[in-house]
């Protein structure tokens, strides 16, 4: 769970909106994958995951290992 903490924590940093998440359950139903909206950006798990918590951490990491490394002014 740290990375949905992580990723508000530099969204409120930077003054960005929270960050919104999305998640969908798969096509065949065996689990769930996220998109979760970043300061106009969109970022999505790249696999399928058992319980809808996991996609959206999943979903948080990818984001914030990105978003890190945003200038502040970047927008």
């Amino acid at each position: 769970m740290y990375y949905i903490l992580y990723l508000t924590s530099l969204c409120r940093r930077r003054h960005w909106p929270e960050p919104t998440y999305n998640s969908y359950t798969s096509s065949s139903g065996s689990g769930y994958t996220c998109v979760v909206r970043v300061n106009n950006r969109e970022y999505q798990t790249d696999t399928v995951y058992a319980s809808e918590t996991l996609a959206r951490e999943s979903a948080a990491m990818r984001a914030y290992l990105i978003c890190r490394n945003f200038s502040v002014n970047d927008a």
